[in-house]
């Protein structure tokens, strides 16, 4: 049973009931932040975007990317693409935040006429998609300690010394991609890089890493590069429509030695899914095994979708990445690479089911028993990109570089996982501002080191009134039915077991009208004596399974009422 107590907020009010009656009507009182537009429902430790000449919410903010830790600032800092108001070209805005929940928009790092120049028409035409940004502690390719920002790009010429000189050779100026061809414009799908001598600084030189796009299956899905340095060297991840693709960089042909050697060599590619795979990531968890993931969508059809499936794997430089699961003794093994599924057997599936948009290997008669090792991380109505990180990534390589095993050990033991929304892309009325997520999720092993834990980053204590609720329950508390009550309707989730209770999923029923086009309606596996955190924070709802490691996140309408239910805590 579920009892309550209704909060109002002004202006804007939020409360609701539950399953039994009520108690006392407190009024929330919440923090007003100013960023210039009269809205303040955001949500507790979110970034939410704001125009960077006007200050209003006339923003768009999305794809998180990676989040670097400076010891001498003692800040936080990371990024994201950015636009000020729906236009085009996107650029990335740069964030800096002292505890990784609260973060400070800086400076538009990249953008239009100082970093770059769209070769298309600018004012429909996004120029900077994903990347990610790495540290070059050994001087490897640039000074020790520069700041490398290694990012997909659509056609564009590459602009160095924010914008006062072009270092393409071509001096002509027409925005036309078929014009200008030389080696510092990229197509369709290229990466660009763009390096600074520190976190923070300008930019003080830039090139291009891959001119084009390298997917030959037809599709030109290439982007998101997510680079990540091992110990024979510096790689990148990039997303290939339905499948992940490793590559090495041998040079960023910025020295005179690189002249007339091939810049980056594809090692391996690991197969996902056969539609909408996008922004992979890639994070050392211990010695050799690393967390591997990628956002998988169904934007591509226009329906509901979960995203962010991730397996554990092992490096091999031959190889690439190899998956790995439990044995009987409870270690972690390499899979057989000629067991899972892949590219190919997809394509004869996909012959076998012609009219499936997603494929079911269940229905193949000669590809079902082929081993799928990814587990899904995110379900819930809008399952946008999610960006994985090591946020003392650059902490953790020096202490590799200096065998120091207490450091390393250390460093390897946190990530960060966070997630993009908006609303604006899907004609829902649902907020104001739009914008990502940040902090949503910490990543650590387990005190017996045997098995990852996913759960809410944000610092939790007693309920208070800033419009927030934490539930902390058990999966058996859903077999009749968990009710949150928002703006008067009933938002329920239930456990659902088979006919020998067990195998059970968590199902749930909103009859909140959110005006969202997308919304799944049941999540990952879940037993009754799982752990469960329901997190209610202003105009979102995020489900957890700590247990199982996944997590639904929901949006709801700017200003939602609902009423506090028994047990509450709060973020604060």
């Amino acid at each position: 049973m579920n009892k309550s107590k209704i909060w109002f907020k002004g202006l804007m009010g939020f409360g609701a009931f539950s399953i039994v009656a009520t108690a006392s009507l407190t009024v929330v009182s919440c923090q007003t932040i100013d960023y210039n537009d009269g809205y303040f429902d955001r949500p507790v430790n979110w970034y939410s975007p704001f125009n960077s000449k006007t200050g209003s919410s006339d923003a768009f903010a999305n794809d998180a990317c990676s989040i670097l830790w400076d010891e001498e600032q003692q800040l936080f800092y990371s990024w994201m693409l950015f636009r000020d108001g729906k236009g085009f070209p996107s650029g990335w805005i740069e964030m800096t935040s002292p505890d990784l929940n609260t973060w400070k928009q800086g400076k538009y790092r990249i953008q239009q006429g100082s970093e770059f120049e769209n070769l298309d028409d600018p004012s429909y035409s996004t120029s900077a998609l994903g990347g990610s940004v790495w540290v070059d502690t050994k001087g490897q390719f640039f000074e020790k300690g520069d700041v490398v920002f290694v990012i997909s790009m659509q056609p564009s010429r590459i602009l160095n010394k924010n914008g006062s000189e072009e270092i393409g050779k071509s001096a002509n100026t027409e925005m036309n991609r078929s014009i200008i061809k030389n080696e510092y414009t990229t197509d369709e799908s290229g990466i660009a890089y763009f390096v600074s001598h520190g976190l923070g600084q300008d930019f003080y030189t830039s090139g291009v890493l891959s001119k084009e796009c390298l997917n030959q299956d037809g599709t030109f899905d290439w982007r998101d590069t997510a680079v990540f340095e091992t110990e024979d060297g510096v790689y990148f991840a990039i997303s290939a429509h339905d499948r992940l693709e490793f590559y090495r960089i041998n040079n960023f042909g910025n020295k005179p030695e690189d002249e007339g050697t091939e810049k980056i060599s594809k090692v391996s590619e690991l197969f996902v899914r056969n539609i909408g795979v996008e922004v992979p990531n890639v994070a050392r968890v211990d010695e050799n095994l690393w967390y591997v993931s990628a956002s998988v969508q169904d934007n591509p059809f226009g329906g509901p979708f979960q995203s962010a499936w991730w397996s554990l794997c092992e490096w091999d430089k031959e190889k690439g990445f190899i998956p790995v699961h439990k044995n009987e003794k409870n270690e972690y093994v390499k899979y057989d690479l000629d067991k899972l599924q892949t590219r190919k057997a997809a394509y004869a599936v996909q012959k076998e089911q012609p009219n499936a948009k997603v494929i079911d290997w269940s229905k193949s008669e000669n590809y079902k028993d082929l081993i799928n090792p990814w587990i899904p991380n995110e379900y819930g109505t809008e399952g946008y990109a999610q960006r994985v990180v090591n946020p003392y990534q650059t902490q953790l390589q020096e202490a590799i570089n200096e065998n120091n095993d207490e450091k390393i050990k250390e460093y390897n033991n946190f990530l960060i996982a966070r997630s993009m929304t908006s609303n604006w892309a899907y004609n829902t009325d649902i907020w104001s501002w739009k914008g990502g997520l940040y902090g949503s999720e910490k990543i650590t092993w387990n005190e017996d080191h045997t098995d990852l834990v996913f759960m809410p980053n944000d610092k939790i204590a007693g309920h208070s009134d800033n419009g927030t609720a934490v539930y902390n329950l058990k999966g058996s508390d859903l077999l009749e039915g968990y009710t949150l009550k928002f703006d008067g309707k009933n938002f329920t989730f239930y456990l659902e077991l088979d006919k020998n209770e067990e195998n059970g999923k968590v199902v749930w029923n909103n009859q909140l009208v959110t005006g969202l086009k997308k919304w799944t309606n049941q999540g990952g596996p879940t037993d009754k004596d799982d752990e469960i955190i329901i997190v209610w924070n202003k105009s979102t709802l995020t489900f957890y399974n700590k247990t199982k490691n996944w997590n639904a996140h929901f949006m709801l309408p700017q200003g939602t009422k609902h009423t506090i239910n028994e047990g509450a805590k709060s973020i604060v």
